[in-house]
């Protein structure tokens, strides 16, 4: 299971979707994909507010699930504005100071 959180639906403008990828044979292969349903001005909506947080968690299947601990996996937010993106944990700790949004790989 690939879960995706701290995602701030305040950043992003309206509906997106959160997909994972993960890098098989030197090829990027689509693990899954979760849509999340979100306003455009999410300031304006007090529901909204207390709940800022948008997860995802995607389920791992077959040889990909044994497999998990040696792979490669790299997160997509797809939003109407452009796609924004976060490889392994490991590759982007350093070099992005405060991340968009974390992932676990279980």
């Amino acid at each position: 299971m690939v879960t995706v959180r701290g995602l701030n639906r305040a950043r992003t403008r309206g509906s997106f979707l959160i997909s994972v990828f993960a890098h098989i044979g030197g090829k990027k292969r689509h693990v899954g994909t979760e849509g999340v349903l979100s306003r455009w001005h999410v300031e304006g909506c007090a529901n909204c507010q207390s709940h800022l947080e948008a997860r995802a968690s995607i389920p791992l299947r077959g040889a990909l699930a044994v497999a998990a601990d040696r792979t490669q996996f790299e997160v997509e937010i797809r939003t109407r504005d452009g796609v924004l993106g976060q490889g392994s944990p490991a590759l982007t700790a350093a070099s992005v100071p405060r991340p968009l949004f974390s992932f676990k790989v279980e």
